[in-house]
């Protein structure tokens, strides 16, 4: 009877002097075999047992000591399990991580070691370019914590435990399952914004903003189609490639355009080893620019005032205008359409040939008055059309009446008797003259026209040209006066033609001496001549009538 005590010493209590770590009783029954029952180690290494019976009344105890057969039970350590998981591929500029799982450890320490090599090193024999070591608190899921790859390609982690004195350390090896990790090119974006619509003549530019990349290097192509191009299919127009040194904004350069039209730029990231091309296309937003036409100007000088007859003319100055084609019209009312709303007497569509002055050519007005210009370029597909109305600036031009000449002619001195005299009258410079021409005559003897005119002749004008006085015969001697000058009319203003002009004055003489009769001699026929001229009242006359009762 009695019982069987089992005692356990260890692990590595090889004299059996340490601390007993388990012990169980069992009663006893018989001869037989006893188990101790079961314990569990918590450490690893040699456990020794020794196992005594009691003894009682009949049986006396056993006395087994330490290192007895079979007595020893070598606890060895465990072998836990690292399982892996790296994080999924990402582009470059995104985190890696890894995560390892320890299982089958016996109340683990120490730490789980992870190592990262690449990019692809694919023996994991290169250098190790990022470690992270972390305590292990028992079995469990640890992370590595993240490390940021700045260049492209294929990363490997080993992750290992330790071990400690119960649990064996780990040997993951290269390319274990879930440990390689594919970092990508990053995909960085080209944000574009064109400039501002501009006139036709100003400049345009593209401008990009680069985000998203790696440390990129490589350069930015621009792009330009149009006018017009709508799916920029055409041809390129301005091509600008500028390099590129880190994220951040560049930009084309200017171009300007010679038509008008919408532009479109594509601008584009080359790409290079760590980013990825971009692939902007056409008609990207804020990427179109309107050109719109040049708005030139036409500053226009009519010639200056000028009398009927002379010719009239106005000139254009076109400014502003973008390699301008089309023509200017040059337009002329008048005279005295003050609105410029009656029939166009003349037109003028002169050809354009760029920037310049342009003249209109002559026009030789008809009628005095006031004659206005429009001068206007009719645009092109480059350049709007001016819009210049009535009465502008400079535009106005006075055609004043003619000022024509009246040069006269008197007939030569006559004798008193029997002699008449007249005028003509040599009319030019007039424009198709109307109205009348009149003969005035003074005299005898009225040297400054100051008397009473003692004859006057009218004659109606149609045209320059000779015109004639009638006749006028004289009833004393002495010298006679004309004076002949035009009405004017509408086109033409009247002469002014005053006393004593060349070639008319008109000497009226003594008459001729006749051969007297017989029975007067020649001192009384003079004598009497002279009476007789003197008052007027007789006409001398060859014959033998009486005259107041003499006979001649």
């Amino acid at each position: 009877t009695g019982s069987i005590l089992f005692r356990l010493y260890g692990p590595n209590d090889a004299t059996c002097t340490g601390a007993i770590i388990f012990t169980s009783t069992i009663p006893v029954a018989g001869n037989g075999t006893y188990g101790s029952g079961n314990f569990t180690p918590t450490l690893a290494g040699t456990y020794r047992w020794i196992a005594n019976y009691s003894g009682d009344a009949n049986n006396a105890a056993t006395a087994n000591a330490c290192n007895a057969a079979n007595e020893n039970v070598v606890v060895t350590q465990a072998a836990p399990t690292v399982v892996t998981t790296a994080s999924a591929a990402v582009p470059l500029g995104g985190a890696i991580s890894d995560s390892a799982v320890l299982a089958g450890g016996v109340n683990p320490t120490g730490s789980i070691l992870f190592r990262l090599y690449g990019p692809n090193d694919a023996t994991c024999t290169g250098a190790i370019i990022f470690t992270s070591t972390i305590p292990v608190a028992g079995n469990a899921s640890y992370a590595s914590g993240p490390f940021t790859p700045v260049v492209v390609g294929t990363y490997r982690w080993i992750a290992n435990y330790s071990g400690d004195a119960s649990n064996a350390a780990t040997a993951n090896a290269c390319n274990g399952a879930n440990e390689s990790v594919a970092v990508g090119q990053t995909t960085p974006t080209v944000v574009t914004t064109a400039s501002a619509g501009v006139l036709l003549g100003g400049t345009i530019s593209d401008s990009a903003v680069l985000a998203g990349g790696v440390n990129p290097t490589g350069s930015i192509l621009f792009r330009l189609y149009g006018p017009n191009d709508a799916t920029c299919t055409g041809a390129i127009i301005f091509t600008s490639t500028i390099p590129v040194a880190g994220n951040g904004s560049y930009g084309s350069g200017n171009f300007t355009p010679t038509l008008a039209g919408t532009y479109r730029w594509i601008a584009n990231y080359s790409g290079d080893a760590n980013n990825a091309a971009t692939a902007n296309t056409c008609n990207a937003a804020n990427e179109s620019v309107v050109v719109t036409q040049a708005t030139p100007t036409v500053v226009t000088t009519a010639s200056a005032g000028v009398p009927l007859g002379a010719a009239i003319s106005d000139s254009a100055v076109l400014a502003g205008g973008v390699n301008p084609t089309g023509s200017i019209l040059f337009r002329l009312y008048g005279p005295n359409d003050a609105t410029c709303t009656g029939a166009i007497i003349f037109t003028s569509t002169i050809p354009v040939a760029g920037n310049g002055t342009y003249g209109s050519g002559n026009f030789t007005p008809t009628l005095a008055g006031t004659y206005r210009w429009i001068a206007n370029y009719s645009g092109d597909a480059n350049n709007t059309a001016t819009a210049n109305a009535c009465n502008g600036a400079n535009e106005s031009v006075v055609v004043g009446s003619a000022a024509p000449n009246v040069a006269t002619n008197a007939s030569p001195s006559v004798p008193l008797l029997g002699g008449s005299i007249s005028d003509t009258a040599n009319l030019t410079g007039a424009v198709n003259p109307t109205g009348t021409i009149t003969f005035n005559l003074y005299g005898p003897n009225d040297a400054t026209c100051a008397n009473a005119v003692i004859f006057s002749s009218t004659v109606t004008v149609n045209g320059n040209g000779i015109y004639a006085s009638t006749s006028f015969t004289p009833s004393l001697i002495g010298t006679y006066r004309w004076i002949a000058n035009y009405s004017g009319d509408a086109n033409n203003v009247a002469t002014l033609n005053t006393c004593n002009g060349a070639n008319e004055n008109v000497v009226v003489t003594v008459p001729s001496v006749v051969t007297p009769v017989p029975t007067i001699n020649d001192a009384a026929l003079l004598l009497l001549t002279m009476l007789l001229g003197m008052s007027g009242l007789v006409a001398i006359r060859r014959g033998s009538k009486k005259r107041n009762g003499i006979r001649l």
